[in-house]
């Protein structure tokens, strides 16, 4: 599976051109989309870590094995995908 984290201090944050092409598939809140969910991650791959991630941020997708259940852990805004003492950067 797929997950969209922000790999740099700062924090998670998307581009308005990101933003606008998740509203156009129907997302009217494109900052509260799960990390995994397809839409997200197909516009990060499809505009490319710099035209996706909003200011001080830089977005990249971590595959992680299907079926765990994550969270996403961060140190001043750099994130990590854990699962149960399990962490993939």
């Amino acid at each position: 599976m797929k997950v969209v984290i922000n790999a740099c201090f700062g924090g998670y944050n998307l581009s308005l051109e990101a933003c606008d092409q998740l509203q156009a598939l129907g997302h009217k809140q494109p900052h509260k989309i799960p990390r995994n969910h397809g839409h997200l991650v197909r516009v990060v791959e499809e505009l490319g870590t710099e035209r996706a991630s909003g200011p001080h941020a830089k977005l990249t997708i971590i595959e992680v094995p299907g079926g765990i259940n994550f969270f996403i852990g961060d140190h001043d805004g750099d994130e990590s995908v854990i699962e149960r003492g399990h962490t993939w950067e």
